[in-house]
């Protein structure tokens, strides 16, 4: 399984992977003060990684979202919304800043097939922008009361719903019907055993009443949400809670054609492959975000099923946090980003790679 660490030498603060011009691209936001988007080629001729160019964005960026090939919107630390589109020629246009928030945008994701971005900050406000109308459409001021990490679109009941994820200890995850008029959430549920913080969400591209949720006590918890679907309100159920990682879960990915596979990145440096089969998970370490780029000194580490992940030795310096991560399903990669300016490259999974024995299998429901 091929894995590899390369050095950018930019603070990068989200990534996002896909197929451009027939070869396989990595976007990555930087928090640079002019603000600029990175792009970079994976699996060149020479280099794993290598930098292909780079775009002005109107303003610095903590997060990123993909409209589609052919757009993206940020969230910047000063709480606007941009949203950028790539014309027939190749040629981009943004829109205004908008101003959403009043403190960083910590999350922000976007309605399947539209121009309407959802995004939280770390002072507790949930803002939906249209981008085409350049304008706030709803926003929930006090969402949390202390602050937010994480926020994810569902098409639970085929409404558009919304998952917060709160950032302080005993802070809840709350669902929320944008097309309600009412401040308050539809539902909301704490973290079933410690009352860890959430620190990020996934949800289940096939099954939208799964969801994925990270905590600051390195747990990944799977929750079930259809009771809440079914009664419209009540607690969510816990299918299962694995602790993963030694400090923060950072970032959480579903494999996005086997959603039965997911990936967790931690403040420990880890990538891990977790597998969820009715409630038991699997978890297999894909490599580990070091102070050096030397790919000898990462190593695999197969892990037993358990709902505990046995802790391994550090290698050198693993105290480098790997907080973003997305999946490309064509090249069957992996690519993180971690907090010294590298990223992360995994690829060749068996598990997640087409015509596998395993990639077909549905996630039980």
């Amino acid at each position: 399984m091929p894995f590899d660490v390369a050095d950018l030498g930019v603070d990068v603060t989200d990534v996002a992977v896909a197929t451009v011009g027939g070869h396989v691209q990595v976007a990555a936001s930087s928090s640079d003060a002019e603000g600029k988007m990175y792009f970079y080629r994976l699996g060149g001729a020479e280099d794993l990684v290598s930098l292909e160019g780079d775009l002005e964005l109107q303003e610095p960026v903590t997060r990123f979202k993909h409209f589609s090939a052919n757009g993206f919107a940020t969230g910047g630390p000063r709480g606007t919304i941009c949203a950028y589109q790539y014309d027939g020629d190749g040629r981009i246009t943004a829109t205004d800043p908008v101003e959403a928030h009043d403190a960083a945008v910590t999350g922000i994701d976007l309605r399947p097939g539209g121009s309407t971005s959802v995004s939280v900050c770390d002072q507790g406000s949930l803002a939906a922008v249209d981008a085409a109308a350049q304008a706030v459409v709803r926003k929930y001021a006090n969402a949390d009361p202390v602050s937010l990490s994480s926020v994810a679109m569902s098409s639970l009941n085929d409404r558009d719903c919304v998952l917060t994820a709160g950032a302080a200890p005993r802070a809840q995850l709350k669902l929320w019907d944008l097309r309600s008029a009412s401040k308050v959430a539809a539902a909301n549920f704490r973290h079933p055993f410690s009352g860890a913080a959430y620190t990020t969400l996934s949800p289940n591209p096939t099954h939208p009443h799964q969801v994925l949720a990270g905590t600051t006590d390195g747990e990944v918890v799977w929750f079930d949400l259809r009771r809440v679907q079914e009664q419209g309100s009540g607690n969510a159920d816990v299918v299962a809670c694995l602790k993963a990682h030694e400090g923060d879960v950072l970032a959480l990915r579903h494999h996005p054609v086997a959603p039965q596979y997911f990936f967790s990145a931690g403040a420990d440096g880890a990538l891990l492959l977790i597998e969820g089969d009715k409630g038991n998970c699997y978890a297999e370490r894909l490599g580990t975000a070091i102070a050096s780029s030397n790919p000898s000194r990462l190593r695999n580490i197969y892990c037993r099923p358990t709902h505990h992940l046995p802790g391994t030795p550090p290698l050198g310096n693993c105290g480098v946090g790997v907080h973003a991560l997305a999946v490309h399903t064509e090249s069957n990669s992996i690519v993180g980003a971690s907090r010294n300016e590298q990223l992360l490259v995994v690829q060749g999974v068996e598990q997640t790679a087409a015509g596998s024995r395993y990639y077909n299998m549905s996630m039980a429901e």
